[in-house]
């Protein structure tokens, strides 16, 4: 549009004779998570619209405890271009009812902002050493009530804070068993490493208390959302 060259385009086209209207379609690199695409491209399969669904792999992970599993996923995106719903959301929402269901109220949605630094804060510290020095706390009820219900911050120079940050998150979440969602795997790592040096056994205990183990043993309540 601003009369400059695209080299995606350019390159694309050289290589594949395709328009540049055929090259701004969606394209076989866009199958989400898909580790075979070479050899679609190998087969001169360049535009998703002309991908079979058979053409996609079964994966051989192993299947979600509910929901698509990769594969699923996958050939429902290849359907959806296929079919010209391409812009139309679609959701698993079987799926996604039964992980809801498993949820119990009230929900805590928690986020933890952290550094690993390589020269260490405090004496006796480890070179990249989790700090945790910030959490905020959000709850939802049962009625669909939202409230920011906590913060906390460390104010206090020298001081190590990761017991600190560990006993006010005690004090937020402690009191009942709902379900704690967190984001990816971030909040899991810092309060397994924090519980790993923690000197108070009792608060090492909480803690490992609400942490899933990756036998499958261990605490229940914290939920990734990304899973």
């Amino acid at each position: 549009a601003e009369g400059k060259l695209s080299g995606f385009h350019e390159c694309w086209s050289a290589a594949t004779r395709l328009s540049v209207e055929e090259i701004d379609s969606p394209l076989v690199l866009q199958i989400w998570n898909y580790r075979q695409k070479q050899a679609l491209l190998d087969q001169r399969k360049y535009l998703l619209r002309n991908v079979d669904p058979a053409d996609i792999v079964e994966a051989k992970s192993e299947a979600p405890p509910s929901g698509w599993s990769a594969t699923e996923r996958q050939r429902t995106q290849v359907h959806c271009v296929r079919d010209g719903n391409n812009a139309k959301p679609v959701v698993d929402e079987g799926g996604l009812r039964a992980v809801l269901s498993r949820l119990v109220f009230p929900i805590h949605f928690i986020d933890f902002e952290t550094t690993r630094c390589a020269l260490p804060f405090h004496k006796g510290e480890t070179p990249y050493g989790n700090i945790a020095f910030q959490f905020s706390h959000h709850t939802v009820e049962a009625d669909g009530q939202v409230r920011h219900s906590n913060e906390w911050i460390s104010l206090d120079r020298g001081i190590q804070p990761n017991e600190s940050f560990a006993r006010a998150l005690r004090d937020a979440i402690g009191n009942d068993s709902g379900s704690i969602l967190h984001y990816a795997a971030h909040e899991r790592t810092v309060l397994k490493d924090i519980a790993e040096t923690c000197l108070d056994p009792e608060l090492a205990a909480w803690i490992r208390s609400i942490l899933p183990q990756a036998d499958g043993t261990g605490g229940t309540r914290m939920v990734d959302m990304k899973e």
